[in-house]
């Protein structure tokens, strides 16, 4: 009472003066934003804001306004609210994609069990309280959420939007693992990312069901891409190589031409990208062994097609993370080699030059356990053979295997031309391939110990292939140093039926069906399956 009359009588009028001129000013700005917060989506104008605007973000009453409006009504106004609200979720970034997912699980989804804690981390929702203040349970109307999905899959692009949203919650829940590990004393940050994580898993449960429907052998075609494919095509074949990235247009115009074969996946309601891709390599004789006899400025070619007898897959990429645990995969291998043996019947042996890219952790978490893989012939070979800057006087047998597989030890061993580097390449040969032998026959997975640990070699023997060579060196630019030690390996596909369906039987016996050859890596030759 007593400041702002006396602040008057001082004079500062035109401090009063400034403040109403900016309020007046201001207020023509402020006014239609407060509308366009309050406004239903059915106003053409806000509609024609948002789907043009991608910097425009949207309100969480404005999502919450259109998914009400879908859930109730039916007909040609709640598809186009559809593809409004789906327009609007492509212009979102990661965090206001999975918050919109959570508001999409509360209106449509089952009832989600928890506590009230759970809900301190989420943004508020009418229905259950704003912070938890209610009981964490959601009103169900599942004919209503079928109704969404089929109507969403019947649009054009709907299944792809599908595809897009499961790929966006599996980012979106590797992040938050990523988070839980870093807020283990944020109790309330923790709790709140749970429950997140526990709506968008039944969304990406029920989407992995129905694709498993939808995405079935039966459905999906398989084409052949070429160098004269549409350039989109191509476009999508190098960013998505997952194994041998692509360096150069003429390296991808080489994998492409003669002696080489690429196919893709499709779907009918996704034409323009292809689900899943394989490069293969035509050869007469067995395959090389060494991917830089496949790919890169020292491959070898076939001049004729006609002239090959084996066939090698040396590269299986997926373009669509949405479709993981769907064995797109299986099916692209099902349906290129029937389609080789079509246009190449002189082609008879089908084999895969695979990656093994947990090799190298795993021997290196393996002496840090403790295990100690070299005799003592080899220890002795290998400590007047290392490299000037490795101390050998303090070394253990684990250490000194361990130093040797420093991505700096193995640049000089295995890309060096000296003698000393040639030699230490003859002893670590038959100690790599003994280790990788017992990593495929012997080491199975945590959680499932009737599984082989190495995911390549379960994704081929699920599918009835046989682990038939183990190659050294076979792959040493820096990824393939970095995950295998060079390692690389062949897996045999039968064309003969029964021969798949005995492997696939051994493969869910927890059995692993290999070569004679791999087993003697081993050492033990009569434990062949």
């Amino acid at each position: 009472m007593y400041r702002l009359p006396r602040l008057w009588k001082r004079g500062s009028w035109r401090t009063w003066g400034w403040i109403c001129g900016i309020l007046i000013f201001c207020y023509p700005a402020v006014v239609p934003m407060r509308k366009m917060a309050t406004r239903s989506y059915e106003d053409p104008l806000l509609l024609h804001t948002l789907l043009t605007k991608p910097q425009t973000r949207i309100s969480r009453g404005q999502m919450l306004s259109l998914l009400r409006d879908l859930k109730e009504e039916d007909g040609g106004e709640a598809v186009e609210k559809l593809r409004t609200l789906c327009s609007l979720y492509l212009q979102m970034n990661l965090e206001e994609k999975a918050n919109a997912l959570v508001h999409f699980c509360l209106r449509f989804g089952s009832e989600i069990p928890g506590n009230a804690n759970a809900f301190s981390g989420i943004p508020g929702d009418p229905e259950i309280g704003f912070h938890g203040e209610k009981s964490p349970k959601v009103c169900r109307n599942d004919s209503k959420f079928l109704s969404v999905i089929s109507r969403m899959i019947e649009m054009k692009g709907g299944l792809d939007f599908l595809v897009n949203v499961r790929g966006d919650i599996l980012t979106i829940q590797r992040a938050a693992q990523y988070q839980l590990e870093e807020s283990k004393n944020e109790t309330e940050k923790k709790n709140g990312t749970i429950f997140r994580n526990a709506l968008l898993s039944k969304l990406s449960t029920y989407l992995h069901s129905l694709f498993r429907q939808r995405f079935r052998e039966d459905i999906l075609e398989i084409r052949r891409i070429s160098w004269e494919s549409p350039e989109d095509l191509l476009r999508d074949i190098t960013e998505f190589e997952a194994v041998h990235p692509v360096e150069n247009r003429q390296d991808l115009k080489n994998r492409l031409g003669a002696g080489r074969r690429c196919f893709g996946l499709f779907h009918p309601k996704m034409e323009q990208k292809p689900l899943a891709f394989v490069h293969a390599a035509l050869t007469h004789g067995y395959p090389p062994g060494d991917i830089r006899r496949i790919i890169g400025k020292t491959a070898e070619y076939l001049n004729s097609d006609t002239k090959a007898t084996h066939i090698a897959f040396y590269s299986i990429s997926s373009t669509q993370q949405g479709l993981s645990g769907v064995e797109i995969g299986a099916f692209l291998l099902k349906k290129a080699i029937p389609q080789v043996r079509l246009d190449i019947p002189s082609v008879s042996c089908f084999l895969t030059l695979s990656p093994v890219p947990q090799l190298r952790s795993w021997i290196l978490r393996e002496l840090t356990n403790g295990s100690s893989f070299l005799n003592s012939s080899e220890e002795s070979q290998l400590i007047t053979l290392l490299p000037p800057h490795l101390p050998s006087d303090t070394l253990s047998t684990s250490s000194l295997l361990a130093n040797l597989l420093s991505v700096e030890a193995m640049n000089w061993w295995a890309l060096g031309e000296s003698k000393q580097a040639s030699q230490a390449r003859e002893v670590l040969e038959p100690v790599l391939l003994r280790l990788a032998a017992r990593y495929f026959l012997l080491e199975k997975r945590p959680n499932r110990p009737d599984k082989p640990f190495d995911p390549v070699a379960n994704f081929h023997l699920r599918n009835g292939a046989s682990l038939h060579r183990i190659h050294y060196l076979a792959n040493c630019n820096p990824y393939g140093l970095n995950q295998s030690c060079g390692i690389m390996v062949n897996y045999a596909y039968n064309i003969t039926e029964a021969v798949t369906r005995s492997n696939k039987n051994a493969y869910s016996k927890g059995n692993v069906v290999a070569s004679e050859t791999v087993w003697e890596y081993l050492g033990e030759p009569t434990s062949k399956l």
